[in-house]
């Protein structure tokens, strides 16, 4: 089931900005401080054209026209499957105000991906 009215979809070049934004909510609270920098974005745009190059993606989120999360998605060979592909989601951020109310009250250190499979897909 997905969120009425979420895009998933690659995100642009040109969302750099809100996707470190992103990155910077996405810091376990109580953790160490992010160290991301949304006022700095040469070394993601160099971070992004090597992922493009290796034919990989960002994914981003989109709700109601605002950008509200973002993935990695990374494709590569490896020896099973006579050599097959295989892809692995990488770096789930998810903006915490779209988190669904029944897991507000949740630490988003709990080791548990109910926040962002809301965010992601609409499920509880």
């Amino acid at each position: 089931m997905t969120h009425e009215g979420l895009v998933v979809r690659p995100a642009h070049e040109a969302e750099l900005g809100r996707i470190v934004e992103l990155l910077v909510l996405g810091s376990v609270p109580g953790g160490p401080p992010s160290t991301e920098d949304p006022d700095e974005l040469g070394p993601y745009r160099a971070a992004w054209r090597d992922i493009v190059e290796r034919d990989g993606v960002v994914l981003v989120a989109e709700l109601a026209g605002a950008v509200v999360g973002v993935c990695q998605l990374i494709v590569f060979r490896h020896l099973q499957a006579h050599g097959g592909l295989c892809a692995e989601i990488e770096s789930v951020h998810v903006h915490p105000i779209t988190v669904a109310p029944e897991w507000a009250a949740r630490s988003w250190a709990t080791p548990s991906p109910g926040p962002v499979l809301w965010a992601v897909t609409g499920c509880s």
